[in-house]
């Protein structure tokens, strides 16, 4: 699953996909109308949100240490990295990382970026000394 920021400001979530050079979040409740064209079944999605990708973020699956779910920055357009997953401290150390999806030293993947940058870290599940402080804009501040 997808969280972004529309147009207005407000958040949404849903799948996330490129469309004629728009980036767009079809909503979890979104409806989907099927009708035929010549010899076709075709589908269409009722109102997809269009966002602003640089909000976008990914779900990790993973929660932090209150049981909130870690959402990741990624790759939107080549080289372009969001601002939209989650920043998270290291309760015993005052540390923040930027959460990411990309590559980095460890292959393809989950990693978390120490800020100010410094190092990579693995990202696993290993998240119990870890809190949500915000997105990771905020973070980087």
């Amino acid at each position: 699953m997808f969280r972004a920021n529309d147009l207005n400001g407000n958040e949404v979530k849903g799948g996330w996909c490129k469309v004629a050079g728009r980036h767009l979040i079809i909503p979890l409740d979104a409806q989907l109308s099927t009708y035929k064209w010549r010899n076709s079944n075709l589908m269409q999605i009722d109102n997809p949100v269009e966002i602003d990708p640089k909000t976008l973020a990914m779900d990790t699956t993973v929660k932090d240490k209150d049981g909130k779910l870690i959402y990741g920055s990624l790759e939107y357009e080549p080289g372009e990295m969001s601002d939209g997953g989650d920043s998270l401290k290291d309760i015993e150390c005052d540390l923040i990382y930027r959460v990411c999806f990309g590559t980095s030293e460890f292959g393809l993947g989950w990693f978390l970026k120490a800020i100010p940058a410094r190092n990579s870290y693995r990202f696993d599940q290993s998240v119990s000394k870890l809190e949500i402080i915000g997105p990771a804009s905020e973070g980087d501040k």
